[in-house]
């Protein structure tokens, strides 16, 4: 329900007896990860122009009340080959509203998370207490901008 640049579009899913199929938007340029690895490190200047995605991917993400918790290279992917194609944030599997409303009263509020979740060497510390809120996926953003480097 998503609609961001930056943010892998889903079309359809199917479900099968054993098996559900997400049909998502096309992205050619392989992951973040896959990136990093090839080129050692990135220069500033890339860096920066994939990092402002980044961020953008995770502020829209936030204003829409989805912590991604998940955040690490392997789940950015590019559209395409191209050096200067645009980030895509992918997987959100393990992702979660932190938003509420209470039923009985109609209040709203936000939710502190406390499912510890994610890939350990990008979760935030506070994750490890189960006691965190979305701020979790900016400390796994400055671990990546800090591999990208």
């Amino acid at each position: 329900m998503m609609d961001h640049p930056n943010i892998i579009k889903m079309f359809e899913v199917y479900e099968e007896e054993e098996a559900v199929y997400l049909v998502q938007e096309l992205c050619t340029g392989g992951e973040l990860y896959d990136r990093i690895i090839k080129d050692e490190y990135l220069t500033e200047k890339t860096t920066a122009r994939i990092f402002q995605q980044i961020l953008h991917s995770i502020v829209y993400s936030h204003k829409n009340k989805i912590s991604h918790r998940d955040l690490k290279p392997e789940n950015f992917m590019f559209e395409s080959e191209k050096e200067d194609s645009n980030i895509k944030l992918i997987d959100f599997g393990l992702s979660k509203s932190f938003f509420k409303i209470d039923e009985t009263s109609g209040d709203v509020g936000l939710v502190r998370m406390k499912t510890k979740a994610g890939t350990s060497l990008f979760m935030a510390p506070e994750v490890f207490s189960s006691d965190y809120s979305q701020a979790c996926d900016m400390w796994s953003a400055g671990i990546i901008l800090f591999i990208m480097l």
